[in-house]
C-alpha cells in the first residue's frame, strides 16, 4: 500500500482532475463571466481581494454580492462572490486546452506556488500553478509574474440551455449536496443535474465543484449562441 503523503497527493490529483473535466477539459472557446466563492480570512479587506482578480474598484462586486448591503463590513469567514473572465487556455508545452480564469500576479521575493496560491483561498493550488506556468517550483523569478489559474465553467448545452453563468466552489470539507443546498439546488432531479456539471465529485469533500448562480436581475443566465457555447471531450490525464 502506497505512503500517507502518497495517497493524499492521488487524492488531490484526482480531484483536480474531475475538477479540469468539469471545467471543460478540451474547450474551444470561454465566455465573458464566471464567479468564484472567496473565503475571506482575517486581516483580508475587500480591496485586497479585488485586487488578487483584477479588478479596479471593490465597489464593483458589490453586483453580485446583493446579500451584503455594505461592502465594508463584510466579517472574516464569509464568502464572497469575485468575478473574472473564464477563458479557454493551453497547458505549456502541450495543445490540451482547459477553461480557467487567468489572473496576473506579481511575484515577490520568497514566493513560491504553495505561498501564491494560499492568497485564494483553496480557488487553485500549488500543483495546479506548477502545471500551468512554466517556471520551476523551486525557481521563479522574483520580478516575475504567475497566471494564477482559477478553473471555471460555462455551462454545457449537452445538460441544459438554461444555465451559463457558474460559481466556483472550493469544498474545503463540504460535499457537493451540501453547498448545492445553499444555491436552492435540493431536489434529486436537481442534485443529479449538478452532478452532471460535476462528475467524480459527488462523494468528494475536497477540490472545486461548478454551481450555477442567477444574475444581479435574480435570473439564471442562459447559455450564448452556439458560437459562446462549450463543447466537452474526455479528459485528457496529463503527466506530473
Amino acid at each position: 500500500m502506497a505512503p500517507p503523503h502518497v495517497l493524499m497527493r492521488l487524492l488531490l490529483l484526482s480531484a483536480a482532475a474531475s475538477a479540469a473535466a468539469a471545467a471543460g477539459d478540451g474547450c474551444s472557446t470561454g465566455c465573458d463571466l464566471a464567479l468564484g466563492s472567496y473565503l475571506i480570512s482575517r486581516n483580508q479587506n475587500l480591496t485586497y481581494i479585488a485586487s488578487l482578480f483584477d479588478i479596479p474598484n471593490y465597489k464593483t462586486l458589490g453586483l453580485y454580492n446583493t446579500k451584503y448591503p455594505n461592502l465594508d463590513y463584510i466579517q472574516a469567514g464569509d464568502r464572497l462572490n469575485v468575478s473574472f473572465t473564464c477563458g479557454c487556455n493551453t497547458f505549456p508545452n502541450s495543445a490540451a486546452t482547459y477553461l480557467a480564469g487567468s489572473l496576473p500576479y506579481k511575484v515577490s521575493t520568497g514566493d513560491t506556488y504553495t505561498t501564491i496560491a494560499g492568497h485564494f483561498n483553496n480557488l487553485t493550488t500549488s500543483d495546479w500553478l506548477a502545471r500551468t506556468n512554466t517556471y520551476p517550483e523551486n525557481n521563479i523569478p522574483d520580478t516575475g509574474t504567475v497566471n494564477v489559474t482559477v478553473n471555471c465553467s460555462c455551462g454545457d448545452t449537452n445538460i441544459s440551455p438554461y444555465y451559463g453563468l457558474f460559481l466556483t466552489y472550493p469544498l474545503t470539507g463540504l460535499t457537493l449536496a451540501a453547498v448545492a443546498a445553499n444555491y436552492s439546488f435540493n431536489s434529486s432531479s436537481q442534485l443529479e443535474l449538478l452532478r452532471k456539471y460535476n462528475p467524480g465529485m459527488d462523494t468528494a469533500t475536497s477540490g472545486l465543484v461548478f454551481i450555477p448562480v442567477k444574475d444581479p436581475n435574480g435570473s439564471y443566465r442562459p447559455l450564448k449562441s452556439s458560437g459562446q457555447l462549450l463543447f466537452f471531450c474526455k479528459l485528457i490525464v496529463l503527466p506530473h
